[in-house]
């Protein structure tokens, strides 16, 4: 008997159920924290003309008001691969260029004084012309931004498969495929929920110029190193440390904040320990939102309905800055673009353009919704147009044998896709005739019955971001790879087994499933 895939009870649950769970606001790592407020634009484009922070600082309680030239020679910008650079700043100095960018930070000695003082700090600004969308960005009356004369600053091609000519980006028009269908949609942005926000508590020691930081972080073995950058030390100067239980994610506490590294910037100019528990407005206004993506998929079909080509156009919206680690949303999939089909060629251009929007980031399933919304709405179109049930387009094109190497890299290496797809329609009562709309038990409503087909990546690979990396970037000679966490099972002297694991429980029972892991390996029980 093994127990992987046994249905056990989860140990950990009896907490989450009786509130006896401890999040991260919950615990106290260090004593005589400060705490921290930020100073928020409110106006998603406009010129800084002065910050009066006298009154701030004149409050007692207050330990600091600190603005960008406080922290500017040991701190460094937000990088990222983009080649045409635009400098994310911790803080705005001359421009804010989102509604909720960070102006300055009061450390303060409670929370609410903070948040008092903050408001307290008097900001004058001289508003300009705000780009609220992807549409107006791309329109050439669009008023720029970042002094850049359009909001294009990112533009790449790509050809994979067969009937790409060698050193060439596009099909060729030899093997383009009789019949041509087409769509295009746009995924809106999107905003996540954690059950807790964000909440980061930072420790300077001058000695030896080195950092602890405690947070509630999604990624941290992916951007422990971008943040030491960012503070100006080595990574072995930064002990980032996640706790037991981060509150929930979806993707949005893997986004490079500048609150994270201004927390521990803030430590080290007050010399005291400093934490910052962000808001729910917060979240909303200024923390990361989902992609806006404007998609457009071109299929070219053979005879019976084959999928033979696609030819894929996305622009990508990354706000007002492209935020380490975007732009992964845009490429996430370049591997498996094609999805779960049968694809000869695939010819791929891509774009991300800025608006004064607060900077996208990653967000539940991060850059697969929006390439599947307008593949499957192409699959539904062609259906009706060659005369074919929508379940039977995809079933003739499905990828049947695996493992599978698809054009533009990925590797599927097993499955059974028609056996799901067919199992799905019997689970939903899908039938060829009559299935787009039924009657439900309110008069006046009718249901639809819709079919979707994806594919995505079970495990994280950074290796697309050497994709994203234009060719002229330092960061293209970067080496990546998805292997980045160590676990380490340990024996103690009285028989008892500990597991160490890298990856973060974001409420998705890893113990359980690591238990049984070991449990299997070792002739154990996971108990």
């Amino acid at each position: 008997m093994t127990w992987v895939g046994q249905s056990i009870v989860r140990p950990e649950d009896r907490s989450l159920v009786d509130g006896t769970v401890r999040f991260s606001a919950d615990v106290e790592p260090v004593g005589g924290i400060a705490h921290a407020a930020f100073v928020r634009s409110p106006l998603p484009h406009a010129r800084i003309v002065t910050i009066d922070a006298a009154e701030a600082r004149a409050m007692a309680g207050v330990h600091a008001v600190i603005d960008a030239s406080v922290i500017s020679d040991f701190t460094r910008s937000i990088p990222n691969v983009i080649t045409r650079q635009v400098v994310m700043p911790l803080l705005a100095t001359e421009a804010v260029n989102y509604v909720g960018e960070p102006m300055a930070l009061v450390v303060a000695a409670s929370p609410e004084l903070a948040s008092d003082a903050a408001r307290a700090v008097d900001v004058e600004l001289a508003a300009e012309e705000p780009v609220v969308d992807l549409h107006a960005a791309l329109s050439d009356t669009a008023p720029p931004l970042h002094g850049l004369d359009d909001h294009v600053v990112h533009e790449r091609s790509f050809g994979f498969g067969a009937s790409i000519p060698d050193g060439s980006t596009s099909i060729s028009p030899t093997s383009v495929s009789p019949t041509s269908i087409s769509h295009q949609a746009v995924m809106h942005r999107s905003n996540a929920l954690p059950l807790e926000l964000f909440d980061i508590t930072a420790v300077h020691e001058p000695g030896p110029d080195r950092y602890t930081v405690w947070a509630n972080y999604g990624g941290p073995l992916a951007l422990q190193a971008v943040m030491a950058s960012c503070l100006g030390v080595s990574p072995d100067r930064l002990r980032l440390i996640v706790p037991d239980r981060i509150g929930g994610n979806f993707g949005v506490k893997q986004a490079m904040y500048p609150a994270i590294v201004l927390v521990a910037a803030a430590a080290r100019v007050t010399g005291r320990p400093v934490r910052w528990t962000e808001s729910r407005p917060e979240s909303l206004i200024a923390g990361t939102a989902g992609s806006e993506r404007l998609t457009s998929v071109e299929g070219g079909f053979g005879g019976e309905g084959r999928l033979e080509r696609l030819r894929i156009q996305q622009v990508e919206n990354f706000g007002a800055y492209v935020r380490t680690p975007e732009p992964a949303g845009l490429y996430r999939m370049h591997g498996a673009i094609s999805g779960p089909y049968l694809v000869d060629a695939v010819e791929v251009h891509n774009r991300g353009l800025l608006t004064n929007q607060v900077p996208s980031g990653l967000n539940r399933g991060f850059g697969a919704p929006q390439l599947f919304l307008s593949l499957e709405s192409m699959m539904d179109k062609a259906a009706r147009f060659l005369s074919l049930d929508r379940a039977e387009i995809r079933r003739r094109n499905l990828v049947r044998s695996f493992p599978h190497a698809c054009p533009s890299g990925a590797v599927l290496d097993s499955g059974d896709y028609v056996a799901v797809l067919d199992r799905a329609c019997e689970l939903i009562g899908w039938s060829e005739a009559g299935d787009a709309s039924r009657t439900t038990a309110v008069p006046g409503r009718r249901r639809g019955l819709g079919l979707a087909c994806s594919v995505e990546t079970s495990g994280n690979n950074l290796g697309y971001m050497n994709l994203a990396a234009d060719p002229d970037s330092p960061m293209a000679a970067v080496a990546r790879s998805g292997a980045g966490a160590v676990a380490t099972v340990s024996i103690g002297p009285s028989g008892n087994v500990s597991v160490h694991v890298d990856s973060p429980d974001c409420g998705q029972g890893y113990r359980v499933v690591v238990a049984q892991i070991v449990a299997d390996e070792l002739g154990l029980t996971p108990d």
